[in-house]
């Protein structure tokens, strides 16, 4: 596999990988590789807009128990969303000895995972980012009626220093997330926490190789966690039309509102507004996308807005 993703500024060899799947219920891969990890928010792959994150790594996922899986990565360079052109801070790549462990069980109401992200990056720009990461998430869904279905989440982990790492510190994760879904509406809200030590920078939560612009916010306002953390109250809400209507296969509208504040000393910084509209023509998917950050005592009032059309072949 060998695919090569560009924009009009960055260039990359998003992945070269090879696969082997000749023992039962395993499979290992060796090269440069897709990695998401749950909903992403310690490992994903940053799918939006620019090139990919992608590792240089061995992965091996086993799931030859029934209801059991094994998911084992030691990644050496973590290849950022910066391609060629990634300089300074941003740079094309990082390397480490990165060590990711996942495993989950599934059950009736839901799954359950326990982990273990050992982030060891070597590059002296980002030193302060290499951490250990504990912890253990539960997510499932329950119909209620034939019509409505209750969905949920919960996390929590500890993160502290790691390696080489000059800061000492320790901080808490944890997450609370629920959500209704009906007649193809969604309706939800959650509680998302990412804690502080002692106010110095890079001493809060943080999760460098996750996909950011997933969470909080889409105005990418919080992608380092502040000196003193932050606390994240959201509602969110949305409707799927997945028949063909009109012309259009697929039709897909989202909207999310976010209330941030600081876990250390009770700062405001501000509230976000973001929407998403999606429609599927044939193999064109076309996106509209806003966000509207209303700064309060953290970075600058902010508006964005995307446009953009997605080819399938």
């Amino acid at each position: 596999m060998f695919p090569i993703v560009a924009d009009p500024e960055n260039i990359e060899l998003n992945r070269i990988q090879l696969q082997y799947k000749g023992i039962a219920g395993t499979v290992l891969t060796v090269g440069r590789q897709r990695i998401n990890l749950d909903d992403q928010r310690f490992v994903g792959s940053v799918g939006w807009r620019d090139n990919e994150q992608t590792f240089d790594a061995v992965r091996i996922e086993n799931s030859s128990i029934r209801n059991l899986k094994i998911d084992l990565t030691y990644a050496w360079s973590d290849r950022t969303i910066w391609g060629i052109d990634g300089v300074g801070a941003n740079q094309q790549a990082v390397s480490g000895d990165n060590v990711f462990a996942n495993v989950a069980y599934k059950t009736t109401v839901g799954t359950l995972t326990g982990f273990a992200y050992l982030v060891d990056q070597d590059e002296t720009v980002v030193l302060a980012k290499s951490s250990q990461t504990y912890g253990a998430r539960f997510a499932g869904a329950h119909p209620l009626t034939k019509a409505v279905k209750l969905s949920y989440a919960a996390s929590y982990a500890r993160q502290s220093d790691y390696r080489n790492n000059p800061n000492d510190y320790s901080a808490e994760y944890y997450l609370v997330e629920a959500g209704l879904g009906f007649s193809g509406f969604t309706i939800g809200g959650g509680y998302e926490v990412l804690g502080a030590d002692n106010g110095v920078a890079l001493t809060s939560f943080q999760t460098p190789l996750a996909t950011l612009h997933k969470f909080q916010g889409w105005a990418d306002k919080f992608l380092a966690t502040p000196p003193n953390g932050i606390r994240d109250l959201y509602v969110q809400g949305g409707y799927a039309k997945p028949k063909p209507f009109a012309g259009v296969d697929a039709i897909a509208l989202n909207v999310a509102w976010h209330d941030y504040d600081s876990d250390r000393l009770n700062v405001n910084y501000g509230s976000e507004l973001n929407a998403q509209l999606s429609m599927k023509v044939k193999k064109f998917t076309f996106i509209a996308k806003y966000a509207d950050y209303d700064a309060k005592a953290f970075a600058t009032d902010t508006r964005k807005f995307w446009l953009s059309v997605e080819y399938a072949y």
